[in-house]
């Protein structure tokens, strides 16, 4: 009889099971709010839990799956976040209530409705003062506040005061890649050339000088530009600046260098820019007079096969232009544009003609030089689908959503700085000496946000550093992945996934002092220092246990030290005595 019971509950849990995973879910009002589901109490939670373990996985129980894609953007979202706001059920969840804020002051940011997006940025404020948060928690959510305000302000027209707090945030927190790449992005245009600009972009160039690149790419398509650009392209040469395999349709299309993995670590000092560095680069110094120095970088380029050939005969036209128009040559300058037709669609092609377009009076236009540059552009990113150039406020405020710590449903647990990764954990840290003598770095973690597994991870690197009894260390190559968990039947994936927290593998090269004092000024920029990392981030992330261990060790290592001395000091007066 007992057996025929489990028999029929057994078929009854898989009649269900095919039930619940035929039938998807619509999204929520609190999924086009701010992409995450409706909040649930521990028993709830424990309840869903039981029951799958109790039909051996047959029945899985899912809550409301986090669904991002279904966030609605502009008034749509707004008003689906007023909807949550008259909803009681978030009182008893105050950090879930702190999010739906947050979602719906940039939902106002997306549709221009700046005061109430100040106002929810204060009703953040009120609310963070009535929950009990730890330093690191807290910290991250002044910070997000903070964007919000910063990005409110400077729509509203007040573009030094939001781009002040922007600027103090990131000093504030120069630890974490994506924290800084993000807030040098939100920067008002204008600020680029300014000297409160230069620190902003020299903390994000410890981690990669990618961003020096992407800004130095990005005052090519200024007008009418100016020389203290070619700053950026002098370091980006000096340091042999590899530009990564992926770059954006927003680049020109050239040949890049073969690429050598050991080329790009300072333990190998050879470094060389690769082409792409070295083509637009050289159209730079040319546009600004530089003419040698544009020849002589256009010698660097590879023109080994017949397409690496080809982009150097574009390049080379482009800087023999602007040689002629410096010289005051404008006849063969026009010449050259009624005849030429495989110019670059790109904004080294595009400045040129707006520099010329201005001394050459429309009448006397020939070819290339009576286009409309505006017009080229749009049509070149349509071509392209590089839509980047024609970005709506939607898109322009939705990185904001990253910059608050995501909202995790009853998890109080944190990542514990100290633990090392295995794989029953799941969570932690694992560091390698590879062949080339750089280290690798890896921390994985679930309940931290992606910003402190980047400071974490940096953290251990400066406490590796001083262990190794370096000077300091150079952060050669940053990867940072989003971890989603997924639950399966018969190894397939079934529903959407939840987040389940992030990753960071970091490499990092230990340097000497005699490593850096022969090392250029590019290379110096990037040293990290152990000491001020460890004494800013470990308060924030050594839990009191951790803290008293570690401080006990550390007596009993000046103990061993000082014996130690006190040996050697023996031995030698014994020496003298003789």
């Amino acid at each position: 009889m007992a057996r025929r019971q489990q028999l029929t509950i057994i078929i009854l849990a898989i009649l269900l099971s095919a039930c619940v995973r035929t039938a998807p879910r619509e999204a929520t009002v609190w999924n086009k709010c701010d992409g995450y589901a409706a909040p649930e109490g521990e028993g709830k939670l424990l309840g869903r839990v039981a029951l799958t373990a109790a039909t051996l996985g047959i029945v899985n129980a899912q809550g409301e799956n986090n669904k991002p894609w279904a966030k609605l953007h502009g008034q749509a979202g707004v008003d689906a976040c007023n909807e949550l706001m008259t909803n009681s059920t978030l009182d008893a969840f105050p950090m879930r209530k702190l999010n739906v804020l947050r979602a719906r002051a940039i939902h106002n940011l997306e549709a221009n409705n700046t005061e109430a997006a100040l106002s929810d940025a204060n009703a953040m404020y009120a609310l963070v003062d009535t929950i009990t948060l730890n330093k690191k928690t807290s910290r991250e959510v002044d910070s997000a506040i903070k964007v919000i305000e910063a990005n409110a302000l400077i729509t509203t027209g007040q573009t030094d005061k939001g781009a002040e707090i922007l600027q103090q945030l990131l000093l504030e927190k120069p630890y974490s890649r994506s924290h800084t790449a993000k807030l040098i992005g939100l920067m008002p245009k204008g600020w680029q050339n300014s000297d409160k600009y230069k620190p902003m972009l020299q903390t994000l160039a410890h981690f990669s000088l990618a961003p020096i690149f992407s800004q130095a790419v990005q005052s090519v398509g200024e007008f009418p530009g100016t020389p203290e650009n070619l700053s950026q392209w002098e370091y980006l040469v000096e340091a042999g600046y590899q530009v990564p395999k992926s770059t954006g349709s927003t680049l020109p299309r050239y040949s890049f260098r073969p690429r050598n993995e050991q080329a790009s670590t300072i333990v190998n000092k050879n470094r060389t820019a690769d082409d792409l560095v070295y083509a637009i680069g050289a159209t730079e110094q040319a546009r600004y007079g530089n003419i040698e120095r544009a020849y002589e970088w256009l010698s660097q380029l590879n023109k080994q096969t017949e397409a690496q050939k080809k982009i150097y005969a574009r390049m080379r036209k482009i800087v023999d232009i602007y040689r002629d128009y410096h010289a005051g040559d404008m006849e063969k300058v026009k010449q050259a544009y009624q005849t030429a037709t495989d110019f670059p669609a790109t904004d080294v092609t595009y400045s040129q003609i707006r520099l010329i377009q201005k001394a050459v009076p429309e009448a006397e236009r020939t070819g290339l030089l009576k286009s409309d540059v505006a017009k080229l552009k749009v049509a070149n990113a349509i071509a392209n689908r590089n839509f980047s150039q024609l970005q709506s406020n939607n898109s322009k405020f939705s990185s904001l959503f990253s910059l608050l710590p995501l909202w995790q449903p009853f998890r109080s647990g944190h990542d514990s700085f100290g633990q090392s990764y295995s794989l029953l954990g799941g969570k932690g840290f694992n560091t390698k000496k590879q062949d080339d003598g750089t280290w690798l770095i890896t921390f994985t973690g679930e309940f931290s946000s992606k910003v402190a597994i980047e400071e974490m991870t940096l953290l251990k690197a400066a406490q590796l550093t001083q262990k190794e009894k370096a000077e300091a260390f150079i952060v050669e190559k940053q990867n940072d992945y989003n971890r989603t968990r997924y639950v399966t039947y018969n190894g397939v994936a079934s529903g959407a996934g939840t987040a389940a927290g992030f990753k960071t593998e970091m490499v990092i090269s230990l340097l000497s002092q005699g490593d850096i004092e022969n090392a250029p000024q590019s290379l110096k920029d990037r040293a990290f220092y152990p000491d001020p990392v460890i004494n800013d981030l470990l308060p924030l992330y050594e839990t009191e246990g951790q803290r008293i261990r570690r401080l006990k060790k550390e007596a009993k290592e000046r103990k061993r030290e000082l014996r130690k001395q006190r040996k050697e000091a023996s031995k030698r007066e014994k020496e003298n005595a003789k």
